[in-house]
């Protein structure tokens, strides 16, 4: 087999792209190095994949960035003392924003201008709460949907609006939930089933997706909004699925679904118009998680796998060219139908 099939990139064993800019033009995520340590990341396509470094720690993961993508969002560990929250700029480099009193913190998402910043944190006396963050408050706790924890998962280009997922009572049982400093911290409810999560929501904040429990069992991306409630997205072929972004007006969605005859996942991109659409070749057997998208959908970004290797790969995917590797953009479906022979 030859070593292209096989190998990861020099000096790392792997990577996943988490999200993706306004235009596309850049993208963050984490690389696994030689070592074994995650590192955040920041790609564009002239610099390539830039280690973001840590607060101190061995280890480093990115999980949102701005529209113009100056903002990065993300945990990262400490010397002895857990990880917490960071958010980077070119100029101020990763900045520690604390916990709620707890010993661990994580970004999730980002506004627009990259002055809000959302996640969740241990409280100082109990588990995780969902948090919004900005530099004149700091981190404030939004509470939970009767349970005892929270996670905010995503927030609104201008950040007055919040989603995730809480539990709902002592049985820890989670539903998706919606956030407005009006209203408070919504429950979504549920596709039939017990629990819930929302994953993304559109830039006005009218727009949420995520994945929801059926009644007879499994779990099925949705998408939701004020008029419509949770609408079931279905998935490619079977299994299950699960919705993880969405575009600024929210036409179209991304995440990934099982393939009940192939036995692997695939990335998808949903639009109203073609439904579910496979971004991963079934013949090729790259199994793939779209994570995050561009504002008007035509970028999206993710996790590969090619079935004859355990190796992770970041990707990049548009309808011109295909699911290409971050490393040197190389057509995942392309590789893997080569290797496979």
């Amino acid at each position: 087999m030859s070593p292209s099939c096989v190998s990861a990139p020099t000096g790392q064993s792997g990577a996943g792209a988490f999200a993706a800019n306004a235009d596309g033009s850049v993208i963050v995520g984490d690389f696994t190095d030689t070592g074994g340590a995650k590192h955040a990341f920041r790609w564009t396509r002239g610099s390539g994949m830039v280690d973001l470094g840590t607060l101190g720690g061995a280890k480093s993961f990115t999980e949102g960035v701005s529209a113009k993508g100056s903002v990065v969002v993300g945990m990262s560990d400490l010397v002895g003392h857990g990880y917490h929250a960071f958010r980077w700029t070119k100029s101020s480099g990763m900045v520690d924003l604390g916990t709620l009193g707890g010993a661990s913190s994580m970004a999730n998402g980002v506004s627009a201008d990259g002055s809000v910043v959302v996640g969740d944190s241990f409280v100082a006396d109990g588990p995780a709460h969902a948090f919004r963050w900005t530099s004149a408050s700091g981190m404030a706790d939004l509470g939970t949907l009767g349970g005892d924890f929270s996670v905010a998962r995503a927030v609104s280009a201008d950040g007055s609006v919040v989603v995730g997922f809480s539990s709902i009572g002592d049985g820890g049982t989670g539903h998706a939930f919606r956030w407005t400093k009006a209203s408070g911290m919504v429950d979504l409810g549920t596709l039939g089933g017990g629990g819930s999560v929302a994953h993304g929501v559109s830039a006005n904040g009218s727009v949420v997706v995520g994945d929801s429990d059926l009644a007879g069992g499994g779990e099925h991306a949705f998408r939701w909004t004020r008029g419509a409630g949770m609408v079931d997205l279905g998935t490619l072929n079977g299994g299950s699925s699960s919705a993880l972004g969405v575009s600024v007006d929210g036409s179209v969605v991304v995440g990934t679904s099982g393939d009940m005859a192939g036995g692997v996942y695939h990335a998808f991109r949903w639009t109203r118009a073609a439904g579910m659409v496979n971004l991963s070749s079934r013949r090729a057997r790259v199994s793939s998680t779209a994570l995050g998208v561009n504002a008007n959908g035509s970028v999206v970004v993710g996790i590969a796998k090619l079935d004859y290797s355990n190796t992770q790969h970041a990707f990049r995917w548009t309808a011109a060219d295909s699911m290409r590797d971050l490393n040197g953009l190389k057509d995942l479906n392309a590789l893997a139908r080569q290797c496979h022979r």
